[in-house]
């Protein structure tokens, strides 16, 4: 069956940069056509599996493929996850004010940057963040491509494995199958977390201070400094900046300060506030694509 679905966008959306923002296009289930800007996921629906091949124009248009007709609920559903991956509700003017005046970085706004191609579910942002860590992007897309065979099938893909597929697994299965090294124990923690009661969910809550959420995060098992401050950006929180060894390479090379320090990296950017770690992690990638280097 192929039903089309259409999402109106916010009047500052980027469809492209979203898209290409990260890296997460890059990690199945999702899978990028980059010659014609086709994203595709397969995804779980509230009745069926299905295959989203995603495009846009002046809206976004979903193409479902799905074995059965949808049902309202799942129309529901396709319409909520192109709001929530492409980070809809993200209110970007803020930030925009901030650099629109600043001739290095006014390009932010000019382009309309900011937003993140997000995973549906925080298990899934939390998991591939395990993917980013001590590693080159090779891998992690290579890590995220065999973590999802653990996944139902649909056609000759699969999708996100769920927590409790994770626990049908011991460490030593799911290490060999995924190929993720040490992160494999961690996955696991993070998936007997949520039996035990966590929702990562609720990292969502808007009450939430960025400094409550960024110690929840470093509370749970295998989650340090740089993938703490990693999931307040996939949260649309900018407060803290993302620093690894990475981050601290490209910053002299753009600043020119070859003794910088992490202070030094707050510093140049805390002119920015609570947009900090935006501002700096786009001006890092857009270093690392000049460079033609994959980053996430």
């Amino acid at each position: 069956m192929h039903t089309h679905i259409s999402v109106i966008t916010p009047a500052d959306f980027n469809f492209d940069f979203t898209v290409n923002s990260h890296g997460w296009e890059r990690l199945e289930p999702f899978s990028l056509n980059r010659e014609h800007q086709v994203l595709t996921r397969i995804e779980r629906l509230p009745s069926q599996f299905s295959r989203l091949e995603i495009t846009h124009d002046d809206k976004i248009n979903v193409m479902v493929h799905s074995e059965n007709n949808l049902n309202p609920e799942d129309q529901d559903y396709v319409t909520e996850f192109i709001r929530r991956c492409f980070s809809f509700n993200w209110d970007m003017s803020r930030c925009y004010a901030k650099v629109s005046d600043d001739v290095t970085y006014r390009f932010i706004k000019e382009e309309r940057l900011g937003r993140l191609l997000l995973a549906p579910s925080m298990w899934e942002n939390l998991v591939k963040t395990q993917f980013l860590t001590n590693t080159h992007a090779r891998h992690t897309t290579a890590m995220a491509a065999k973590f999802c065979t653990g996944g139902d099938p649909f056609g000759e893909k699969h999708v996100f494995p769920t927590p409790e597929q994770v626990l049908a697994k011991s460490v030593d299965e799911l290490e060999k199958q995924t190929g993720t090294g040490y992160r494999a124990k961690y996955i696991r923690s993070l998936a007997e977390a949520i039996a035990s009661g966590f929702d990562p969910e609720s990292l969502r809550n808007p009450a939430l201070s960025y400094e409550d959420i960024y110690e929840q995060v470093r509370a749970l098992r295998g989650f340090g400094g740089y993938s703490a401050s990693y999931v307040l950006k996939l949260l649309g929180r900018f407060e803290r900046i993302s620093i690894d060894i990475v981050m601290r390479r490209y910053f002299k090379e753009i600043t020119g300060q070859q003794n910088a320090t992490d202070d030094d990296v707050n510093a140049y950017y805390e002119r920015f506030s609570e947009f900090k770690g935006l501002v700096a992690w786009w001006e890092v990638s857009r270093h690392a694509d000049k460079k033609g280097e994959l980053s996430f």
